[in-house]
C-alpha cells in the first residue's frame, strides 16, 4: 500500500495493493483487497479521510492476508481568523506606521494560535509591509484594515483614521516645581488639539 499520505479533511485517497507471491513474482490485487481506514470499510480502494486533524490506518486484506497499515495524517486547517494591534488607530498621526497581528481557531479545536508570520494584510485595499500598515497622509481620512490567511479572510477589520489639522499645541512641565536652581533642566510634554477633538 505504501507508507503514509498527508491530505486534507474530508479528503478521498485512491490506494493500489500489489501482492506478493512466494514463487517470486509480484502482482496488482487490488481489485481483490478489501480496504479499511481506521476499520471502517472504504468504497473499494478510495477512502474518505477523517474530518478532523489526526492520523488514521489504513489496511488491505485479502481473506487472511493483510498488508502493512499506511499512515494517513489529516492536517490541520484554519477555520476562523481574527486581527488586533496594541495601537489606537482611532486616531494616528498622518503616514502612521501601526503594527498588527493575527489569531488563527483551527478545525483540530486549537484556538487563539498566533498566525501572523502566514497571514497578508491589506489596508485600504493595497498590501501591507508584512504585518505593519501605512496610514493615509492625508487627515481625515479613514482607511480599513483586513486580513487573509489561505482562503480564509479575517472576520473582523481595524479602521484607521488619520487626524485632522493640528490647530493648538499645549506644554506642561513634567516636573513638580518650576522653582529650580540655575542651569537646571526642565522637562515638558507637548499635547496637540486637533479639529476632530
Amino acid at each position: 500500500l505504501g507508507s503514509t499520505a498527508n491530505v486534507q479533511p474530508g479528503s478521498t485517497v485512491s490506494f493500489q495493493a500489489i501482492g506478493h507471491f512466494d514463487y517470486g513474482a509480484d502482482q496488482d490485487v487490488t481489485a481483490q483487497t478489501q480496504f479499511t481506514i481506521a476499520g471502517v470499510p472504504c468504497q473499494g480502494p478510495i477512502c474518505t479521510s477523517s474530518a478532523d486533524a489526526g492520523t488514521s490506518n489504513v489496511v488491505g486484506s485479502i481473506g487472511s492476508v493483510t498488508s502493512a497499515p499506511v499512515s494517513v495524517s489529516v492536517q490541520k486547517v484554519l477555520t476562523h481568523l481574527s486581527i488586533g494591534t496594541a495601537t489606537d488607530t482611532t486616531a494616528v498621526d498622518p503616514s502612521a506606521q501601526i503594527t498588527f497581528s493575527a489569531a488563527g481557531d483551527f478545525n483540530d479545536g486549537t484556538t487563539g494560535v498566533d498566525v501572523t508570520s502566514s497571514t497578508t494584510f491589506d489596508i485600504n485595499g493595497s498590501p501591507c509591509a508584512a504585518n505593519v500598515c501605512t496610514a493615509s497622509a492625508t487627515p481625515g481620512d479613514s482607511w480599513a484594515v483586513t486580513a487573509t490567511n489561505g482562503t480564509v479572510t479575517s472576520s473582523n477589520s481595524w479602521t484607521v483614521t488619520v487626524h485632522d489639522n493640528l490647530t493648538g499645541i499645549n506644554i506642561v512641565t513634567n516636573d513638580p516645581t518650576t522653582d529650580l536652581a540655575p542651569g537646571t533642566g526642565v522637562s515638558f510634554t507637548a499635547y496637540g488639539t486637533y479639529e476632530d477633538g
